[in-house]
């Protein structure tokens, strides 16, 4: 074969070892057999079975024999290289050119690892393996030779470029793996602050139980006295007390009675949030009408109440799912304006496996800075004598939506009225009767 021969041959063959490594590159997400193989076929490349990658340590001083063929046992992940200016990876890590020694044991300008010499090698080529921006050089690519041989300068353009494609390999491992730990620190420090806010969270709820418990067993029962006896003394001695103490009894026993409610409100919340998630396939349209009947029955004149029925079917509890619709129709009635006629709306929609119950009114409306806040605890915009309650039925239906695992929320306008809203996670089936509207009975 002529000269020019084979260096066509070794041109093909490089080409060849140029696109397997691309297609290495591209195919593996394993960086130790990325850089294993990126020895063989370099090797490959250059008519040797000695390759190896040194890799630049934190320290800055020792390279480690990352990756390798054709080395013993105990060279590979083992073997280290200390730089120093009579090293020929000293002086390429220092001048970021190339270097070559066609035989080392008669190489004068640089001392060689033990390792090189007892495996054989004889020859020994360094090309760089640059960094990321602004980041320092990876190390460098050797191929060695177990003759003594000249690496020419068409090699050593070969390597170069070839150490160039692992150097923006590595660079995207480098870049995957930095991605990784900020995310693997942000989700431990996220970790962190829900473990602290479940921490907080719970005690909050133990105390919050505690307090119930002290109010049902501790309070109800002088409570209730309170109010027998202000009803005696109305009963009674009405005479005596005149129409001023009279008054003053009449107060007793009405903010007895809103303790009282308000007392049976948080032991309902309380027992809800201890309960155990369920849900089955449930028609909501029986239990929204008698949710209906139940907020009229306790309303001192009817008002217009219209359930768009029947409504699709929903995983629900129908227990919670009434309590949790009782309290929205029944603030719905509550929150009215004196100058138009009330008007509440209850209606379902079926969109993309998700079934909303909506529970509509032309009331006072909720202005947007309080729209979420309304779902808190004990959280009330009105004063009692206004609108009467305990600032407990929202936070129940948020809970019993949670328990359901649903969702509740509110669109609001103060000049139009509100619309809440409960969603559920999936509908079983859709309800295939036509609508109609059906006004609970007076």
């Amino acid at each position: 074969m002529t000269e020019a021969g084979k260096s066509e041959t070794e041109v093909l063959r490089q080409h060849i070892v140029f696109a397997q490594f691309g297609e290495l590159a591209l195919r593996s997400d394993d960086l130790d057999e990325i850089l294993t193989e990126s020895c063989r076929l370099v090797g490959e490349g250059l008519g040797t079975d000695l390759a190896k990658v040194v890799e630049l340590q934190p320290d800055g001083e020792t390279l480690l024999v990352r990756a390798g063929v054709g080395w013993k046992p105990g060279v590979v992940g083992v073997a280290t290289i200390k730089l120093a200016d009579d090293t020929s990876e000293g002086f390429a890590l220092k001048t970021g050119k190339p270097m070559t020694s066609s035989n080392i044991e008669t190489e004068t300008r640089f001392r060689y690892p033990s390792f090189l010499v007892e495996n054989g090698a004889k020859a020994v080529v360094n090309v760089i393996i640059i960094g990321g921006k602004d980041k320092p050089p990876y190390g460098l690519l050797q191929v060695d030779s177990r003759e003594p041989r000249e690496f020419t300068e068409s090699d050593t353009a070969f390597l170069t470029g070839y150490a160039n494609l692992l150097a923006a390999t590595v660079d995207r491992f480098r870049l995957i793996q930095e991605v990784r730990d900020k995310e693997a620190g942000e989700r431990h420090e996220l970790e962190i602050k829900v473990a602290e806010r479940t921490a907080a969270l719970a005690a909050s709820n133990e105390q919050l139980d505690a307090f119930a418990y002290t109010v049902s067993h501790d309070l109800r029962a002088p409570l209730r006295a309170m109010e027998g006896f202000a009803r005696i003394l109305l009963n009674d001695y009405a005479p005596a007390l005149g129409d001023a103490g009279g008054g003053f009894a009449k107060r007793i026993v009405a903010a007895s009675m809103r303790m009282e409610g308000l007392i049976d409100a948080l032991l309902g919340y309380s027992r809800l949030r201890r309960q155990e998630p369920a849900a089955w396939l449930v028609d909501p349209t029986p239990i929204v009408q008698r949710a209906v009947e139940e907020v009229q029955a306790g309303l001192e004149s009817i008002i217009a109440i219209d359930v768009v029925a029947p409504m699709p079917s929903v995983m629900a509890e129908p227990i919670v799912l009434g309590q949790v619709l009782t309290n929205l129709i029944s603030n719905a009635a509550k929150f009215q304006r004196d100058d138009v006629p009330v008007q509440v709306t209850v209606r379902a929609e079926h969109t993309a496996g998700r079934v909303r119950i909506w529970v509509e009114d032309n009331g006072i409306g909720i202005a947007p800075e309080h729209q979420e806040r309304i779902f808190n605890v004990f959280e009330r915009l009105h004063g009692d004598e206004t609108f009467p309650g305990t600032g407990i039925g929202l936070a129940i239906v948020r809970e019993g939506m949670a328990l359901m695992g649903g969702r509740a929320g509110v669109e609001s306008d103060p000049e139009k009225g509100s619309r809440f809203w409960i969603e559920f996670a999936e509908a079983a089936q859709l309800a295939t009767a036509s609508d109609d509207t059906v006004r609970p009975k007076s």
